[in-house]
């Protein structure tokens, strides 16, 4: 962030991608969780500090429209790119400016959500208090600031890797030949070390983890000059320093320790003199290299002790999809499939998967169940299940309902930023705030749902389109099947937009 006007973000942008941790809902809920009031996520005020080309800024704006938008980063580049997505967007609850840090603190006003992903590891110490010092000063009363950062103990390894690469390049100037040396290099050094030997083994599972990565990924992450990971109790420390409190993980899973048993949890407990030990002993146990975290001021109250009642508090989405079993689940982001056999809890999540919404509100769900199975249920019993299973990553609350529609009749409208992006390539930001990756023919159908063409009229339009880009990998020997079923992804994938 301090670096010179012509930063290696100019040479090399980052590609438009969503973070959904960081989103103000996400935010918001797990600050209700935890006791806090959070401001309301319709209509509030949200900065993100270094926010590239906008891509995670930007489809906000489009899911939240009486919310209001800043964002701000040092490269001029990056910032062009995002003003010229707003202006074809025509959003008018964005801006987005180019801004050092060092110059922030006296050009913004207050803000309900604070987002930070991809800077704080990433620049100079001094710049990681000034993040800091603008969060404290910037931040509104009941707000929450959204910070990620590369960690230890597991950056140490990932750290020494990186050092190697860094020194085996040095000199090389060209993007493309850095990254194809220092793969060759580190390939190399897996191979000249005994696969039975630690360091080895090591070095084959960083290599391992560097597959599928993309290029600008690796370029910042492994070959820019700044990268300083911390000991969580390090960041806890510099948050006390500026009145600031660690609130919780984005990540649910990672907040609610599910990957670790009972007995290792107590253990830790027994040896954490407070919360900060605590998660410092849990990220030595996991070997952690990164964190999502969430901020909020030193004055908030914050209540680990879980409510069963506060799930009436929430918009509830299941993420589990059922499976050809007649009692197993899957979890449509992680693939876990779990048997549920309390038939409560199973009639909830088939019902909640069966009409695909989003927007469930706990008295709304007790009353189906009712329906269905013409019987009263124990209430107290069923609150504690689903908040079971959004501590498990199961399911996601929502303290706002989704803008996205579940209706496949009539005229649909597809999310305009999803549109945008599906006309550049396959990976577009569904509402749900998810990068998505479409098929060819479902990004022509997406492009003609403008909420003018009846979905029965959409084969003509989309064989049209077919003809004139003369695009040959698309087989509509059945037109109205294969739109029927493009639309039905595209509802699933959230992409289609809620009459207004």
């Amino acid at each position: 962030m301090q670096e010179s006007p012509k930063s290696s973000y100019d040479v090399q942008p980052y590609p438009r991608l969503p973070f959904a941790q960081s989103h103000p809902d996400r935010l918001a809920t797990m600050g209700r969780v935890f006791g806090l009031n959070p401001p309301d996520v319709r209509n509030c005020r949200v900065l993100e500090i270094g926010c590239a080309t906008g891509g995670n800024l930007i489809p906000m704006a489009e899911q939240l429209p009486s919310a209001h938008f800043v964002g701000f980063d040092l490269s001029q580049r990056q910032v062009d790119k995002a003003n010229e997505w707003i202006d074809e967007l025509d959003l008018k609850n964005v801006e987005i400016v180019q801004l050092d840090i060092a110059n922030a603190n006296d050009k913004l006003g207050e803000f309900d959500y604070i987002l930070c992903h991809g800077v704080y590891s990433w620049v100079p110490v001094a710049t990681q208090d000034l993040i800091l010092e603008l969060v404290a000063k910037h931040l509104s009363p009941n707000g929450i600031a959204y910070i990620s950062y590369n960690t230890k103990p597991g950056w140490c390894v990932r750290g020494m890797v990186r050092d190697m690469m860094r020194f085996h390049v040095r000199g090389i100037d060209n993007a493309a030949d850095k990254l194809s040396q220092a793969q060759h290099w580190l390939n190399y050094l897996v191979q000249s070390v005994s696969p039975n030997d630690p360091y080895g083994i090591m070095l084959k599972k960083e290599l391992d983890s560097l597959s599928g990565k993309s290029q600008e990924y690796l370029l910042h992450e492994y070959f820019e000059d700044q990268n300083h990971p911390v000991y969580f109790h390090e960041f806890a420390a510099s948050l006390e320093s500026k009145t600031l409190r660690y609130l919780s993980e984005a990540d649910v899973e990672s907040t609610f320790h599910g990957d670790l048993s009972n007995e290792v949890l107590k253990t830790l407990e027994r040896l954490s003199g407070d919360e900060v030990q605590l998660e410092q002993h849990i990220d030595f146990v996991r070997n952690r290299t990164y964190r999502q975290s969430l901020i909020c001021h030193a004055d908030q109250g914050v209540h680990r002790a879980l409510e069963p009642a506060m799930v009436e508090r929430f918009f509830l989405e299941s993420l589990l999809l059922p499976t050809m079993s007649p009692l197993h689940f899957r979890n449509r982001f992680n693939g876990i499939t779990l048997a549920i056999d309390d038939p409560v809890l199973h009639c909830s999540l088939s019902i909640l998967a069966e009409l695909n919404r989003s927007d469930w509100q706990f008295q709304e769900l007790v009353d189906e169940i009712t329906r269905r199975t013409n019987n009263a249920i124990d209430q107290k019993k069923l609150q504690r299940m689903l908040l079971q299973a959004f501590a498990a990553g199961h399911m996601a609350f929502h303290t706002v309902a989704p803008r996205y529609s579940y209706d496949l009749s009539g005229m649909p409208i597809a999310s305009r930023c999803a549109c945008s992006q599906s006309r550049l390539g396959a990976n577009v930001t569904s509402l749900s705030h998810h990068n998505v990756v479409l098929t060819d023919l479902d990004r022509l159908v997406l492009q003609s749902l403008d909420g003018e063409t009846h979905i029965s009229d959409l084969a003509i339009k989309v064989q049209t389109l077919i003809r004139e880009r003369k695009i040959v990998s698309i087989d509509l020997s059945k037109p109205q099947d294969a739109i029927d079923v493009s639309v039905k992804n595209l509802t699933r994938m959230r992409l289609l937009l809620k009459s207004d």
